[in-house]
């Protein structure tokens, strides 16, 4: 099976993206071909081969953040700018790659140009959230009432 992921996460497998290459990895040793589009961080795309005839191709195609702004606000807004070019790559790539499964982050703009680009190439899509919003809301957000609640609610 072809598999596309698409991530906001470096192209280099480390600690912090053990979370992204680990069950890539799985994937790719029972066979299935799996590309990674990650970060531009500035890494040459490559090609993890395995035994079974599946591999994994990490492609840093993505748009850097830019860690000189300071307000996540405004990183987010410039990540959303980001879109057409962004959505170009991805139908470029399902295109090229005959892509069976297309999986998504849900960080910033991609939700949406995963949803639109599957729908443009009938492929289906799977959305992974790797980060706890609603936890952090709940936990640390004091003025942030209906979302406290409603889970509450929901918790019942």
């Amino acid at each position: 099976m072809k598999i596309i992921y698409v991530n906001f996460v470096e192209s280099k497998e480390g600690l912090g993206t053990l979370d992204v290459f680990t069950p890539l990895k799985e994937l790719a040793k029972a066979g299935h071909q799996v590309s990674l589009l990650s970060l531009n961080d500035g890494t040459k795309s490559y090609t993890i081969k395995f035994e079974s005839g599946g591999y994994l191709v990490v492609c840093p195609i993505l748009p850097l953040k830019s860690y000189s702004i300071k307000s996540p606000l405004l990183e987010s807004i410039v990540m959303y700018f980001a879109f057409p070019t962004i959505f170009m790559k991805l139908v470029r790539n399902i295109t090229e790659s005959k892509t069976q499964i297309l999986i998504s982050s849900s960080d910033y703009s991609l939700p949406f140009i995963s949803f639109f680009a599957s729908k443009i190439k009938k492929t289906p899509l799977v959305l992974i959230h790797r980060e706890t919003h609603l936890e952090s809301y709940y936990f640390f957000s004091d003025h942030n009432f209906i979302i406290r609640y409603g889970s509450l609610m929901l918790a019942r």
